[in-house]
């Protein structure tokens, strides 16, 4: 068993995280799949492990742990094959305390959250969303793919991995600022590998600690 998608709580006393499994697979690279088959979370001093969920017949596939706040934790469940079709691309929002669940009611991938302003912002869909799922800003027309949030309103939004070259967006980071609407070309980029499922062409763009500077893949 590994560990992946490891998050620290607000209040940094909480650590959630998937459990994984690794095994052989038949990928022509000979590399190992894995198997995301629980979201759990421990104490930072080692106790109170707790699992939320837990794979079964139709979920088989967990993704992207993130706390909310120091009570509320945001996940993904997938289907067979990491599949995403139906309600699996629609995260659960979950109870630290009392393990109550409800699921957002928009699609919402490759997302982060800005704890401060109680915002999630789905890269893959392009758009930001308050804690109960209303839509705020939609930025699908600019670029969609991955997401980070910085300081205050601003966040990183970069190519979706395996889009259209030819689309306005490829190749690009952006940096958008939900409160003025405003957003502007930070960079071009080339760096392009491939997973299990497409050629992807992805900066892995991030923010740093003190939101002054970016770095990404090249």
């Amino acid at each position: 068993m590994s560990l992946s998608f490891i998050a620290m709580s607000p209040d940094g006393k909480q650590l959630a995280f998937v459990e994984e499994d690794t095994f052989e697979s038949t990928r022509p690279d000979g590399n190992k799949d894995s198997y995301h088959r629980k979201i759990a979370m421990v104490r930072t001093d080692g106790r109170g492990y707790q699992v939320f969920a837990e794979a079964n017949d139709q979920v088989k596939f967990f993704d992207r742990p993130i706390f909310l706040n120091n009570e509320q934790l945001l996940y993904l469940e997938r289907g067979d094959n990491r599949s995403t079709e139906g309600d699996f691309n629609r995260p659960w929002i979950v109870d630290i305390g009392t393990n109550e669940k409800r699921q957002l009611p928009h699609l919402c991938s490759h997302y982060d959250v800005n704890v401060e302003k109680k915002l999630i912002v789905s890269g893959q869909d392009g758009y930001v969303l308050d804690y109960n799922g209303n839509i705020l800003f939609d930025y699908s027309h600019i670029i969609n793919g991955h997401a980070t949030w910085g300081k205050g309103s601003q966040f990183l939004a970069t190519a979706d991995p395996g889009t259209n070259p030819d689309a306005f967006h490829a190749g690009k980071i952006f940096v958008l600022d939900f409160e003025t609407d405003r957003y502007y070309q930070l960079a071009e980029h080339n760096n392009p590998y491939r997973s299990s499922s497409a050629f992807h062409n992805q900066p892995n763009a991030q923010w740093s600690w003190d939101g002054r500077y970016i770095y990404y893949n090249s």
